[in-house]
């Protein structure tokens, strides 16, 4: 308590009000989330609201990089293969225009070659969609924290020597067979001679023991390599 005084000199007495203490609110990570089956998306939002701010979904990759990039997540949780561009070229996209912005794959494919290009694509985690709720939280959290996460069942793989490992221009040229192109229509998406891109096919086939074009289209369909 403290005292004041009217003119008369009388002591008037006044209560000293400690200052609030600020509110210490904390805000939530933002969170997009695009899928292409609208159950998984739905239930990963409910599963996810508690920790996570959703500040977008999505089913279709044609428009995706832009509405993720209005949206500004801090984190974004993507398929590898969806309707429209591969989600790998989105996560590019995406780090091209919002490079703070942490990538996250949720996806089907347990394959060596897809998690080491979407790591090369700049993503931050790669989990299996059989994994259980921790895992995609853990890896959430480990993208946001600056770390890299893979899913514990695919952590052995990626540690496996294989001498049919493809080079990252390899599996580029593989994708690109796989979709029909030919041998010039590959140089000029990638930007290489047509003899590059007949060797590199060739060297394909030398480390995967095939021998037809419609093999190596089999072999990307296999590993999720058509997108």
């Amino acid at each position: 308590m403290s005292s004041s005084f009217d003119g008369t000199g009388a002591a008037l007495a006044t209560l000293s009000v400690p200052e609030a203490d600020p509110v210490n609110v904390t805000q939530k990570p933002k969170l997009f989330l695009a899928d292409d089956h609208f159950l998984i998306m739905e239930t990963l939002s409910v599963l996810l609201a508690r920790e996570f701010e959703i500040v977008g979904c999505a089913s279709n990759s044609e428009s995706l990089v832009d509405e993720v990039v209005r949206s500004a997540p801090d984190v974004a949780i993507l398929d590898i293969t969806m309707p429209g561009t591969s989600g790998l070229d989105v996560a590019r996209g995406i780090l091209d225009r919002l490079p703070a912005t942490k990538i996250v794959f949720l996806t089907m494919h347990k394959n060596r070659l897809l998690v080491r290009e979407a790591f090369s694509a700049g993503a931050s985690a790669y989990v299996a969609k059989d994994c259980g709720s921790s895992d995609l939280i853990e890896a959430l959290r480990a993208a946001l924290a600056g770390r890299t996460y893979v899913s514990r069942e695919l952590e052995a793989l990626m540690v496996e020597s294989r001498p049919e490992e493809l080079s990252e221009r390899q599996v580029s040229v593989l994708r690109l067979i796989a979709q029909g192109y030919s041998a010039k229509q590959i140089a000029f998406a990638l930007k290489i001679s047509s003899r590059t891109a007949e060797f590199h096919k060739n060297s394909i086939m030398d480390k995967l023991k095939l021998r037809t074009t419609a093999q190596l289209t089999r072999y990307a369909l296999e590993h999720g390599l058509t997108s």
